[in-house]
């Protein structure tokens, strides 16, 4: 089913995205839905707030000084008692489920509510509360609401907190270089059957954008392994192959810088963008996994990886879902950049054309 979706909406992004001509301005409709649906895609990233689950509160009731954590839950209004001598309400509370998970038993546990608290909730919808286990006693005390029936909720990663927010940055920008370097290879491919220099233009234009999404995946990655892994460079295999692959496309332009005439020029590096791609999918997708690496997906982590292993529970569905809506953004985001940088280019070589 996530597989599903996934492909749905990068289906959506690759055709909303590619069906103009990259050499002619956007309409101004199309930059509206554009701008909304990134919109929407940072609202996604952003603003959801992360909660655990009942068994992540028994985690963390074990650690020193981190007693209380934000947990996902619906009350039973009907299954409260109002104790007096303790002036709080006890009662049931389940975990809910998730739009991508399987039908479940669901499992009730016994929580506390303090009375004052109590006319604040909201009963049989999902809320994201504040609240400990006590292990004495066998249940879960509510200290405080935080949020009512949000559009999305993250889950608690301890490894990761507020970090896990950087996966809907990170992997799309890397999934987007991939997307601009084949589209590099498809305009090199065009040039050599059609002698057109326009095509050479798009493939140029492609190759730079891929560089520049590399390089933010870089970027973000380094960030994130230094709050996660202690420093921003591990010589993970992931690391190394990505620095490869953007070697590999720096020594395109070497290759254009190198060459005066034109067509030469253009048919040359034509060439090279075909070749060139044919080491991304092993250098992306395929060699990381061949090694150990602190990367999920790698030789002995047992998956392909949480976005897109087809195993249950790989990915929260709330997470899931707004990974594929950054994805999308991303991809339209990488052609409207692409018609810019593509129009610019055009102009540029006319006016090296008017000032020969």
């Amino acid at each position: 089913m996530r597989q599903v979706v996934m492909i749905l909406f990068m289906g959506f992004a690759l055709t909303f995205g590619a069906y103009l001509n990259s050499e002619k301005a956007r309409p101004l409709y199309w930059k509206i839905l554009a701008v909304v649906f990134i919109a929407i895609s940072a609202v996604f990233t952003l603003t959801p707030p992360l909660a655990g689950t009942f068994a992540d509160a028994r985690f963390v009731s074990s650690i020193e000084d981190k007693k209380v954590i934000d947990i996902s839950l619906v009350f039973e209004e009907s299954s409260l008692n109002l104790n007096e001598s303790r002036n709080a309400y006890y009662g049931k509370a389940y975990y809910p489920h998730h739009i991508f998970e399987k039908e479940k038993e669901i499992i009730k546990y016994d929580v506390k509510i303090e009375k004052d608290l109590k006319e604040r909730l909201v009963f049989d919808k999902e809320l994201v509360v504040k609240a400990f286990y006590i292990p004495e006693a066998s249940l879960y005390k509510i200290v405080d609401l935080v949020a009512i029936e949000p559009l999305f909720i993250y889950p608690y990663v301890p490894a990761l907190m507020q970090r896990i927010r950087n996966l809907n940055f990170h992997v799309p920008m890397a999934w987007v270089a991939v997307i601009a370097f084949a589209t590099s290879m498809i305009f090199s491919i065009y040039y050599l059957r059609k002698k057109d220099p326009l095509y050479d233009i798009k493939a140029q234009s492609a190759s730079f954008l891929g560089l520049i999404f590399a390089i933010m995946a870089t970027v973000t990655g380094m960030i994130w392994a230094k709050f996660n892994w202690g420093s921003f460079w591990n010589n993970d295999p992931r690391q190394v192959t990505i620095l490869i692959q953007m070697i590999i496309y720096f020594a395109y332009f070497a290759l254009r810088a190198s060459v005066d005439e034109d067509t030469k020029k253009a048919r040359l590096s034509a060439v090279y963008s075909i070749f060139a791609f044919v080491s991304v999918p092993f250098l992306i997708f395929i060699i990381p996994r061949l090694f150990a690496s602190l990367h999920p997906g790698a030789k002995d982590d047992g998956t392909t990886g949480p976005v897109v292993d087809p195993q249950s529970g790989m990915l929260d569905s709330a997470l899931a879902l707004s990974f594929y809506v950054a994805i999308s953004a991303f991809i339209i985001i990488f052609f409207w950049l692409l018609s810019l940088n593509v129009r610019y280019r055009i102009l540029q070589r006319k006016m090296e054309t008017l000032n020969a």
